[in-house]
């Protein structure tokens, strides 16, 4: 499988999980969810969101280091003498 195939499975569902997480963080009361049900969707979502932000960095990871890596800048031209 490659890199974009897993990326294109992988982005939707971290998109999913953030939207669980903030559902169910922000509306717990109004979407009657008692401790279990809560622990369920909030908690577990949680733990699988941050392992897939976590294979996102890893797919990414070239990607990071190109845009955000050490620049090594050029050693000036010194101008030829004739």
């Amino acid at each position: 499988m490659t890199k974009t195939t897993m990326l294109k499975i992988v982005n939707p569902l971290l998109l999913l999980l953030v939207l669980t997480q903030g559902v169910t963080g922000m509306f717990r009361d109004q979407l009657g969810l008692d401790e279990a049900k809560f622990e369920l969707f909030h908690v577990y979502t949680g733990l699988l969101l941050v392992a897939l932000a976590l294979v996102h960095l890893a797919l990414n990871w070239s990607w990071i280091k190109s845009q955000f890596g050490r620049k090594h800048p050029k050693a000036p031209q010194s101008p030829s003498t004739k």
